[in-house]
């Protein structure tokens, strides 16, 4: 939920049931992420905002009442750091948001779309997430801030 102004510091899942075959959730340490870009690319994205679009769900369906996105630069959705300030910990994070309709202001739009997938392809590299394979009863807590999560659609 990046694309509000105020996400929730926290989400938690609790597997009640779970698909015979797959439904695996990834974690990634955002950290980390940071920690392990290129000097330039972290010069790039230091000071930058990008606009994290409510239009599309996770799955990339139109949200009910929402419209589509035709111009990334007038997208809805909250502005926030690239790189955000952890307010307990005080670390930095990458907080590069959802890649879908994402936008950093006051860029080309081409120039916007290749500084997003940079950040991306460094923080989805295997070794910066957890993957979790689910069991019936199963309970994972992760703060927002610092970790990003996807399942993996790959389930009825």
């Amino acid at each position: 939920m990046s694309y509000v102004d105020r996400p929730p510091i926290a989400s938690v899942l609790h597997a009640l049931e779970i698909p015979d075959v797959g439904s695996d959730t990834c974690f990634a340490n955002m950290y980390e992420a940071l920690a392990k870009l290129p000097a330039d690319l972290m010069e790039r994205i230091r000071g930058r905002f990008a606009n994290h679009d409510p239009s599309y769900t996770s799955a990339g369906d139109l949200r009910v009442g929402a419209n589509p996105v035709v111009d990334v630069t007038r997208a809805p959705g909250a502005r926030h750091s690239v790189i955000l300030r952890h307010p307990e910990s005080g670390r930095d994070s990458l907080f590069p948001g959802r890649r879908t309709n994402g936008y950093v202001h006051g860029l080309p739009v081409e120039e916007s779309e290749a500084l997003l997938d940079s950040p991306w392809a460094e923080c989805t590299r295997a070794e910066l997430v957890y993957r979790r394979q689910w069991r019936v009863g199963d309970v994972l807590m992760w703060d927002n801030r610092c970790t990003q999560h996807f399942v993996l659609n790959d389930f009825e």
